[in-house]
């Protein structure tokens, strides 16, 4: 169906056969939410183990196929997860430095409009904000406006309406709780 809107993309990047990209990342959130688990991954998840994992992620990116792209999106969260689990090491700390952090919190607006702005090196773009190198900054500073102007306003508004509803259900559970207390007596 997406072939003839999108007819360079090969149809094992699309998310709609991709999802499982999605699910090991909420799988290893699942794992990482249970503290014995995380304890037993985090003993498991040795430095060296962690940089075997890196290496055959390379080497899933550099013989790339459809068997080898299901275990790049297995290696990427657990990859992740390591360095979750150990934030003393080098390179936990390099991703916790503040511009790294900053382009994570902005990396959904990027996401969304990096379309506008970065190309596949085979194609030319017509307009010099779509060139390297502007289109790298250009394509930042619009995620930038977008983050701090659309996203982050909602998420506030989000959070109010999220603490409302609860304080609301929480009100009308109490009172459910008090009348069904009243009708028992």
């Amino acid at each position: 169906l997406a072939a003839p809107v999108f007819p360079l993309v090969p149809a094992h990047f699309r998310t709609d056969v991709r999802l499982d990209a999605l699910l090991w990342g909420c799988v290893v959130a699942f794992i990482l939410d249970d503290a014995n688990a995380r304890v037993r991954l985090a003993k498991q998840m040795r430095f060296g183990v962690w940089c075997a994992m890196a290496g055959l992620l390379g080497l899933c990116i550099v013989y790339y196929s459809e068997l080898t792209s299901v275990m790049v999106a297995v290696l990427i969260p657990m990859l992740l997860a390591g360095t979750t689990l150990h934030p003393q090491w080098a390179l936990s700390r390099a991703l916790d430095w503040a511009p790294v952090a900053w382009m994570g919190r902005i990396s959904y607006s990027l996401y969304l409009w990096q379309a506008l702005f970065l190309f596949p090196g085979w194609e030319h773009p017509a307009h010099w904000w779509q060139q390297w190198p502007a289109n790298l900054p250009v394509s930042l500073a619009v995620a930038a406006l977008s983050y701090y102007a659309i996203e982050k306003p909602l998420l506030r508004v989000g959070r109010k309406l999220a603490s409302r509803s609860l304080r609301q259900s929480r009100d009308a559970g109490g009172g459910l709780k008090q009348s069904a207390l009243a009708a028992l007596e």
